[in-house]
């Protein structure tokens, strides 16, 4: 018995479902030992005994199935798309803290974010890989998770469901000593040392639970800061490009002897 495995871009998939529909289909093959569709990232991953199957015989079953399996050749730029679900990008400014983290890296041409925690980014996958992508997007503070892994993301949800009750309780609890020490003409409370109190009571809120936001700016004013030394730099070369047009031409001068 000879196994072999085998990876299939497909293109035409809408949905998980289309990639249930594949995957029942392969699995049906007499050969076929085991197959896994994945909708977001566009590929069937396929081990079968090559005894009984070839790669064609694979081929004919996806196209059967209405959607188009594309050969390695056919795809020599290496162009990936994957569609993710981004656990925390609900607002304009979370969705542009992951633009400028996205816009960081080398090989990714084109990206489309929305607040809805979608995201779709096609890459050059001979310049990175998916695993990169996605370790941007967490050490921006987000959670990334393939759609279609319907597990995956109920589990990333719900941990950031618990990561921010909990930054809300310590937020809460270091508030409210914060706030009565900051008026002791109102409750008449007077400690020694009542600034360094307030200092380490507040650290916590500034260093852990506003990280993201300070993450955030951080990472907008290095790709501000990128997009500024590009710009200078061609507005260098448009300039000396003009004035070289518009210099008047100096005749020759020759000395003779």
């Amino acid at each position: 018995m000879s196994n072999k495995r085998i990876t299939i871009p497909i293109s035409g998939m809408h949905c998980a479902t289309c990639a249930l529909s594949i995957e029942k289909a392969l699995k049906n093959m007499k050969g076929v030992s085991k197959a896994s569709v994945n909708y977001s990232s566009e590929k069937a991953n396929i081990e079968y005994n090559s005894n009984l199957l070839n790669e064609t015989n694979l081929f004919d079953v996806i196209k059967n199935t209405g959607y188009t399996p594309i050969k390695a050749n056919e795809n020599p730029q290496g162009v990936s798309e994957v569609k993710l679900r981004v656990i925390g990008m609900d607002n304009p400014h979370c969705v542009h803290t992951v633009d400028n983290a996205l816009s960081t890296l080398k090989g990714i041409i084109s990206k489309e974010l929305l607040v809805n925690e979608k995201a779709t980014i096609k890459y050059n996958s001979n310049k990175i890989n998916l695993d990169k992508i996605k370790k941007t997007i967490k050490q921006a503070g987000y959670e990334p998770v393939e759609e279609g892994s319907l597990d995956l993301e109920k589990e990333a949800r719900e941990k950031e469901i618990r990561k921010l009750k909990l930054e809300t309780l310590i937020s809460f609890l270091l508030a409210v000593p914060i706030f009565i020490l900051s008026f002791p003409e109102i409750f008449k409370i007077i400690v020694p040392y009542v600034n360094y109190i307030l200092f380490i009571l507040s650290s916590p809120v500034q260093l852990y639970i506003a990280r993201r936001f300070y993450l955030g700016a951080w990472i907008g004013l290095n790709e501000t800061t990128r997009k500024r030394k590009l710009g200078g730099v061609d507005g260098s070369r448009d300039k000396q490009k003009k004035n070289a047009a518009h210099e008047p031409h100096k005749p020759s001068v020759h000395t003779f002897l």
